[in-house]
This record gives C-alpha cells, structure tokens and sequence, in this order.
C-alpha cells in the first residue's frame, strides 16, 4: 500500500487592502480556551483552508499542555508522570506546529501569539 507523504502547509494569509474583510473560520468545538486562541492566531495569519484537521490537532494539544502546566503550577514540580505527560505532548505540539509549516514562517509572523501558553516554557 503506497503512502501518501503529501502534508499541506499553512500559507500566509492575504493582506489585501479591500473593504470587505473575509471572517475568519469560528473554532471549532471542542477547543479550550487556549486552543481557540491558538486557532484564531493562525487563521488571522494563515490561511487554513485544507489544513483544519492538523491545525485542530495542534490546538487541541495546547489544551492539553496548558492543562498539563496548571497541574505542574499546583503540584509537586517534580512528579516524574506529569513531567514525561508534557514532554510527549510537546515534542507532539512541535511536531504539529513543524508539519504546517508554521517553523518556517516569514521573520514577521515568527513569535508566539500573544494571550496563548507556550509550552516551551515552563509556568513560574
């Protein structure tokens, strides 16, 4: 059986000066609140038309890191279960993050969006 190695990409959303503004597609359900912050970055950046199931993977894994950090931020910062939990769900968020293409974003849309975790870097 032959596999398909083909992965769409992100890819800078218009900046056309027109008037009529197209909306942005509403997250979809399911996402937390760091998720759907997630989602509406990129889709005001991106366009994400093609890439909605990888994308939904990567907001649903900044759910699950943010989740992940809270427990850290409450509980003992050593518990080695919670510690490998965000070390898998990271190197699977960067791994999401690297297939849309958004590593090799333009120098202006590099960064982090603001008002959403990074879970490259550790809460307190």
């Amino acid at each position: 059986m032959k596999r398909n190695t083909s992965i769409s990409t992100l890819t800078p959303a218009s900046t056309s000066t027109s008037t009529s503004t197209p909306t942005a597609p509403r997250a979809p359900h399911g996402l937390g609140t760091p998720g759907k912050a997630l989602w509406h970055w990129a889709a005001e950046h991106y366009e994400i038309t093609g890439v909605e199931p990888l994308l939904f993977r990567l907001c649903s894994l900044q759910d699950r890191l943010a989740g992940v950090a809270a427990e850290l931020a409450k509980a003992d910062k050593s518990d080695p279960r919670l510690i490998s939990c965000e070390v898998k769900l990271t190197t699977q968020f960067i791994s999401a993050w690297k297939s849309l293409g958004m590593a090799d974003a333009p120098e202006e849309r590099r960064g982090w969006p603001a008002g959403v975790p990074n879970p490259k870097r550790k809460a307190g």
